[in-house]
């Protein structure tokens, strides 16, 4: 056998004895659970209604309500109604403002028909004063019993009463009238306006509204006295509890990032799994968003986790729960489940320099890692 023959049954050896190892390797491989999610912890949080409102009182003073204990209100539904006299007060007196405008725009058309006449006559009389002055005045024999300073007199007595012509026929004039009464109608009509948006406001400020579809639990204080007061009319100081709406439609679980690993998943692939305690049944939620939230001098991330309506059936959560949460990262293709007990001792060197990635790149050649979790490696054969 000659030195080339023996190198190519050698490299011919080699590579069989490769392709038996990879073989090998891949056998072990596939006994692993392949799977669409991978296990990262657990999260304490909240299991809560999606949508959920706490009411306080905001001033001291009475409340009216227009809704009960456990009634479902609507959207934009006004069940309550605080201090309701000072907005009754403020509707009359607008009503009041209203009926004094029309009120006095009636008045004031006749006082302008009795001005005008006064006017005219006025007018009149003035223009007779000068007529008559000038006429005197005139008259050749009195003009030379006159001296120049009563003529002066005469001639001044002429000019204030061509001013005082002047001012009244002003006054007589449509056009300045019509400006006139245009600009106090204004002017009435701009107060009217004020108090309509006082009282908008103040209906906003005392009309509350539900903000969502939910039901109604009022606080035991307010429940007792509503009992001994049939017109629902409650005196409450600030600050008191009313109650809550809440919509247990849905559900949410809200968990904080920290002590977990939901800040290494990308927000599309993370999901909880939690245990109705009634009937031991597991429920799956998906990501519905990521608040940032204040605790104290520091902020966090709040994953917020949507509870779909069916499973939310079962649940029966009247305001907030504390539960633990088993927290997954989801993949689009499934992945086998590596336990990093089965090679973490495989090559210590290479976990120690290099990690997981490196470790099962040398142990796995023909696969990827995917992700890492406390207990577990998923990989995925490469393409």
């Amino acid at each position: 056998m000659t030195q080339l023959t023996r190198r190519a049954f050698a490299a011919l050896f080699l590579f069989f004895a490769l392709l038996t190892s990879s073989a090998e390797e891949l056998s072990e491989l596939s006994s692993y659970q392949e799977v669409d999610r991978l296990w990262i912890g657990l999260g304490e949080g909240s299991l809560e209604p999606k949508a959920i409102e706490a009411i306080q009182a905001s001033i001291e003073g009475y409340y009216l309500f227009e809704a009960r204990d456990g009634d479902r209100l609507r959207k934009g539904q006004f069940w309550l109604t605080i201090d309701p006299s000072k907005l009754e007060l403020e509707k009359q007196e607008l009503a009041l403002e209203e009926k004094k405008l029309k009120e006095a725009e009636r008045k004031a058309q006749l006082d302008e028909t009795e001005e005008l006449l006064a006017l005219e006559a006025k007018l009149e009389e003035v223009e007779e004063q000068r007529r008559l002055l000038l006429e005197t005045s005139s008259v050749e024999e009195a003009a030379e019993l006159l001296d120049a300073g009563l003529i002066e007199r005469v001639q001044r007595g002429v000019t204030k009463l061509d001013e005082e012509i002047e001012r009244l026929r002003s006054l007589m004039d449509p056009e300045t009238r019509q400006t006139a009464k245009e600009l106090t109608k204004k002017e009435q009509a701009l107060q009217i306006e004020r108090k309509r948006l006082a009282l908008i406001i103040t209906e906003k400020r005392s009309k509350i509204k539900a903000n969502f579809e939910g039901m109604l639990t009022l606080s035991t204080e307010v429940k007792e006295r509503l009992l001994e007061d049939s017109e629902g009319l409650v005196w409450l100081s600030p600050g008191a509890a009313i109650g809550l709406i809440a919509n247990r439609d849905t559900y949410v679980v809200r968990i904080p990032s920290e002590g977990t690993l939901l800040d290494t998943v990308p927000q599309d692939k993370a999901r909880i799994m939690i245990r109705n305690q009634e009937e031991g049944k597991l429920i799956m939620a998906d990501l519905l968003q990521v608040n940032q939230e204040q605790t104290g001098a520091q902020s966090q991330d709040v994953f917020e986790f949507e509870i779909s309506k069916e499973d939310a059936k079962s649940l029966s959560t009247v305001n907030q729960k504390k539960i633990v949460a088993h927290l997954f990262r989801t993949f689009e293709k499934p992945c086998r489940m590596i336990p990093k007990r089965d090679i973490a001792f495989e090559d210590s060197t290479t976990l120690q320099s290099g990690g997981w990635k490196l470790l099962v790149q040398k142990l796995y050649p023909e696969v990827e890692l995917v992700a890492i979790g406390p207990q577990h490696l998923a990989v995925r054969k490469k393409e």
